[in-house]
C-alpha cells in the first residue's frame, strides 16, 4: 500500500458534514463561557462591595459608583466617559438625520426656486445697505419663525432649505438680451425633495418679503423691491451630497470607536458604565415626570466578548476532533483511488441514493463534496461499474468471476447482489464472497477462482484489510481485475 495522502477538500466536507453538531458546541460554549462571565462579574462586585463595607442587597447605585469611581484609574474613567459621549453624540446625529428634511433629499433629484430680487432706492449710496437688511432678514430666525407659524413646517427645516445671497454682479437672461445688475440685487434659493413643498415655501418668501417692504418703507424711508425673474427646476447639489455623506460617516466612525472602546472593558468599567447609563436613564425620565423614581441597583452582567469567544473556542474544539479523527482513522474513504494506493483498477464508484435534504447547507456541502466531479445517479454508476467488470473479464478470458470484500453487510451486499444480476444477464458467472479473511468456509471457496473484484464499503472496510485481500489472491495466483468503492 502505499503512503496515503489527506484530501483537503474531502476533509472539509467531512467536517462541514457534522454542521449541526458545530452549531450545538457552539450553543454550549456561548452558554458555558457566558455563564462563567455573569459568575465572575457577581464575585468581582462582590468583592468590591465587600471591600468597602457596603452589602450587595441594600446598596444604592449612587455607592456603587462612589466605590467603582475609587476602584477605577482616571484613564480607565476617561474611557467610560468617552464611550457615553460618543453614544449621545451618535443618537444626536440619528435623531437629526431623521427629522431634517435635508438629509431626506435625494441629492441628484432636488426640486429648486430661484427668486432675483432688486432692491431700488433713490439714494443709491443706501442701496447696498439695504440690500444687507434684507439679506440678513431673510436668512435670519424671523422668516423661519414665520414659516412655521403659517405652514406647519418646522422652523429648523425652512433654515436648512432658504438661503439668500447679495451678488454684486448678476446677469439675467431674457430671450437674447442680457444685462449686468448691480450690487442692489438678492438672490433667495429654495429647495425641497417635493415639488408641492417647495411651491408653498417661495409663497411664504414673496409675503414674507412683501410684509417687510411695507415695514421697511416706514423705518428706512421709500423704496421698492422688484421681483426680476423666478426659475425652478430639477437640479443636482452636490453640497447636499456631501453633507449626507458626512453625516453617514461620522455615525459609522462614532459607532465603530463605541464597539471597540467596550470590547477592551474590563468588569469594573462595564459596571461603571451601565451605572452611568442607567442614571441618564432615570435623569431623563425624571425631566417628564415630576414623581421621584428610584434609582436600580446595578447587576452583575454577561460579558458579550466571552460568550463569542465560547462559540467559536467550542466550534474549533468540535472541528479538531474530526479532524484528529480523521487523520488517525485507518478506514477506507470515498475520496481514495484504489490505483494509486494499491496498484489495482478502480472500476466504479457506486453513490447512495439521490436523497432530498431538508435544509439547504446539506445540498451546499454535497456540491462542495463533488467540486470538480462528474455526478452521477446510482444506477448509472451501477451501469458503469457492471461494464468495467464485464470488459476486464473478457479481456483476461474469464467466464466466472468473484465479488469479493470485507464485511459487505454493512452496506455492500446490496450493490454486490446487483452487479451480479447485471453480469449474469451478460452471460458471466458471479459468485459473491464476504468475509474471506475471518470466515474459513469463505476463504476455502475462494480456490477455485481465476478472477476476482474487490467491492468495498466506505468508511466500513480498513485499509490494511484490502492490502491482506491482495496478498491472499496473489498467493493463491488469483488475478485481481480491479476494485470498486460503495459509499
Amino acid at each position: 500500500m502505499e503512503e496515503r495522502e489527506i484530501d483537503l477538500i474531502d476533509l472539509t466536507v467531512d467536517i462541514l458534514s457534522h454542521w449541526r453538531g458545530i452549531l450545538v458546541c457552539m450553543l454550549a460554549g456561548a452558554l458555558l463561557l457566558g455563564g462563567f462571565s455573569y459568575v465572575r462579574s457577581y464575585q468581582r462586585m462582590g468583592e468590591i462591595l465587600g471591600g468597602a463595607g457596603l452589602s450587595g442587597e441594600n446598596v444604592s447605585s449612587e455607592e456603587q459608583l462612589e466605590v467603582l469611581e475609587q476602584e477605577l484609574t482616571d484613564t480607565e474613567k476617561a474611557a467610560v466617559y468617552t464611550v457615553i459621549n460618543d453614544e449621545q453624540k451618535y443618537a444626536s446625529y440619528q435623531q437629526y438625520v431623521e427629522s431634517s428634511v435635508l438629509m431626506q433629499m435625494d441629492p441628484y433629484n432636488i426640486y429648486e426656486v430661484i427668486l432675483l430680487f432688486k432692491i431700488q432706492i433713490d439714494d443709491m449710496g443706501q442701496s447696498y445697505m439695504l440690500k444687507s437688511v434684507y439679506e440678513d432678514l431673510i436668512n435670519g430666525v424671523g422668516l423661519c419663525q414665520w414659516i412655521e407659524g403659517q405652514t406647519g413646517i418646522s422652523a429648523s427645516s425652512a433654515a436648512e432649505l432658504i438661503s439668500a445671497k447679495g451678488s454684486s454682479s448678476i446677469t439675467v437672461i431674457n430671450g437674447l438680451q442680457e444685462a449686468e445688475i448691480g450690487n442692489d440685487c438678492l438672490k433667495v434659493t429654495i429647495a425641497h425633495y417635493d415639488e408641492t413643498e417647495c411651491e408653498r415655501l417661495t409663497q411664504c418668501v414673496k409675503d414674507y418679503m412683501e410684509q417687510q417692504y411695507e415695514y421697511l418703507s416706514q423705518e428706512l424711508g421709500a423704496h421698492e423691491v422688484v421681483l426680476l425673474s423666478e426659475s425652478a427646476g430639477i437640479i443636482m447639489d452636490t453640497g447636499v451630497r456631501d453633507r449626507q455623506l458626512s453625516y453617514a460617516n461620522d455615525k459609522i466612525t462614532l459607532l465603530t470607536n463605541c464597539a471597540k472602546a467596550k470590547d477592551a472593558f474590563t468588569e469594573n468599567q462595564q459596571a461603571y458604565y451601565e451605572l452611568l447609563k442607567a442614571g441618564d436613564e432615570v435623569l431623563k425620565e425624571d425631566e417628564k415626570s415630576d414623581e421621584g423614581t428610584e434609582i436600580a441597583v446595578a447587576k452583575p452582567s454577561v460579558s458579550v466578548k466571552y460568550v463569542v469567544v465560547g462559540a467559536v473556542l467550542f466550534a474549533f474544539v468540535y472541528a479538531g476532533v474530526f479532524l484528529v479523527l480523521y487523520v488517525l482513522s485507518g478506514k477506507l474513504r470515498t475520496a481514495d483511488e484504489l490505483q494509486r494506493l494499491y496498484n489495482i483498477s478502480q472500476m466504479g464508484l457506486i453513490v447512495k441514493d439521490g436523497e432530498k435534504k431538508k435544509f439547504f447547507i446539506d445540498r451546499w456541502i454535497d456540491a462542495l463534496r463533488n467540486w470538480n466531479k462528474r455526478q452521477f445517479t446510482r444506477e448509472q454508476s451501477l451501469e458503469l461499474a457492471a461494464a468495467a467488470v464485464k470488459i476486464s473479464a473478457g479481456k483476461q478470458e474469464l467466464d466466472t468471476i468473484c465479488l469479493m470484500g470485507c464485511d459487505l453487510k454493512a452496506g455492500a451486499d446490496v450493490v454486490c447482489q446487483e452487479l451480479k444480476q447485471r453480469l449474469e444477464q451478460e452471460n458471466l458467472a458471479v459468485k459473491i464472497l464476504d468475509n474471506v479473511l475471518y470466515d474459513a468456509s469463505v476463504m476455502e471457496e475462494l480456490e477455485s477462482a481465476k478472477g476476482i473484484v474487490l467491492v468495498e464499503k466506505a468508511g466500513s472496510t480498513m485499509y490494511n484489510e484490502i492490502s491482506r485481500e491482495l496478498e491472499l489472491a496473489s498467493r493463491q495466483g488469483i488475478k485481481v481485475l480491479g476494485g470498486i468503492v460503495v459509499e
